[in-house]
């Protein structure tokens, strides 16, 4: 077990050495000797190989590993399971589903005390309320989850929280303070050497661009962000620059092409179930059909716009999710207030050791001084005698 152990952390350690699919077949060979949480632990890692390219196989994966895990008893298998439940039910738009699952994975992390998947989970909750359009909120989040990557070092995670903190900051219309945030992320991607990032900080560069409405460097960077996404067989990745390749065509009036790289887009979008994606393309599509008086194309292309957009906004949804969110800060301002008082516990009992100290050396002060006194007097009496 130590060995599968070991072979277990190199395989992790050198993912972006290799391809997707000899990771995954290393994976899957590694799995068929793994025992206990060992076999929870490959179970995950393969969710986390297979996600962007088959979520539908990647929930699987986890699934197992969370039944395996409570069968063992588990904790921070359990946890691990019930994120990777939550992103998977996030990308399909069921945000009600994916906030229960990472607010039952916050709760084992935070009893475990395991700050790494404390820090995901505040990353995730703030992709939540970004996508709702919550800033603010999203913001507190993402801050959280960076302080504690800091903290613990966690330099390729650091990369996809910098990336998310200069998302908000674009959607506020700072682009500056965005952009900053970019060019951080962009910077400690290339110094650690790390290929294999999903939160790909060119295509965020490339937003910027977009926003200045200099569409031309904007479609330079989602090229080379296409690339890239292309190399690493990240079927997510290329769905999301091909989008904003025909969102840019769009922009600089050739509809055609707007057109044709939605239409790629969208079939990817499909292959990996990401609704909010494909409302996003729905949109584009509605809106590139019409300018290019295809009537009747953009008329089928709104109705499924409306229709996916129904499935991720509407009003009960938007209630139950409003409450899963005020459950979740209540959950994490219990905890700080619960970490302040034990601070303050012991900065008391600290408090109070100090102050028997003095008293301790106050009292033995007072007694050597009578001892002294005492000693004093016997000699002056000693010399009357």
């Amino acid at each position: 077990m130590k060995f599968l152990a070991k072979l277990f952390t190199f395989f992790c350690l050198t993912i972006h050495t290799f391809g997707v699919t000899s990771n995954i077949d290393s994976l899957e060979n590694l799995l068929k000797n793994s025992q206990g949480t060992m076999k929870v632990d490959v179970w995950n890692e393969l969710f986390r190989q297979y996600f962007n390219n088959h979520p539908v196989y990647a929930m699987a994966y986890t699934d197992s590993a969370l039944q395996f895990a409570l069968q063992l008893e588990y904790k921070k298998g359990i946890a691990t399971s019930y994120n990777n439940m939550g992103v998977v039910y996030r990308i399909r738009g069921q945000f009600e589903e994916a906030l229960n699952f990472y607010l039952a994975s916050y709760k084992i992390h935070h009893e475990i005390n395991d700050q790494e998947g404390i820090a995901k989970i505040f990353n995730n909750i703030g992709t939540v309320y970004s996508i709702k359009g919550d800033y603010d909120k999203a913001l507190e989040n993402y801050l959280e989850s960076y302080e504690i990557l800091k903290q613990i070092g966690d330099h390729e995670k650091i990369v996809g929280s910098l990336n998310n903190i200069g998302n908000v900051y674009r959607e506020l219309k700072e682009n500056d303070k965005a952009l900053d945030y970019y060019e951080k992320a962009l910077h400690l991607q290339e110094e650690i050497n790390n290929t294999d990032q999903t939160f790909d900080p060119l295509t965020n560069i490339g937003n910027i661009y977009f926003n200045r409405k200099d569409y031309q460097k904007a479609l330079d960077v989602y090229f080379e962000s296409l690339e890239i996404e292309r190399s690493k067989e990240s079927l997510y990745g290329q769905a999301y620059a091909l989008s904003n390749i025909g969102i840019t065509f769009f922009h600089k009036k050739e509809y055609n092409m707007a057109i044709s790289f939605q239409n790629q887009a969208l079939t990817l979008a499909n292959t990996i179930e990401d609704n909010y994606l494909l409302n996003n393309i729905y949109k584009a599509l509605a809106d590139a059909h019409f300018a290019a008086d295809n009537l009747m194309m953009a008329y089928n292309s709104l109705m499924l716009y409306i229709s996916v957009k129904d499935s991720l906004f509407n009003e009960e949804s938007n209630r139950r999710i409003s409450k899963l969110q005020l459950q979740f800060e209540f959950e994490k301002n219990e905890n700080k207030m619960r970490l302040i008082a034990k601070n303050t516990d012991i900065k008391d009992l600290e408090n109070r050791n100090q102050q028997i100290t003095v008293l301790v050396v106050i009292l033995g002060a007072i007694v050597g001084v009578s001892f002294l006194i005492g000693l004093y007097r016997n000699f002056v009496g000693d010399r009357k005698s």
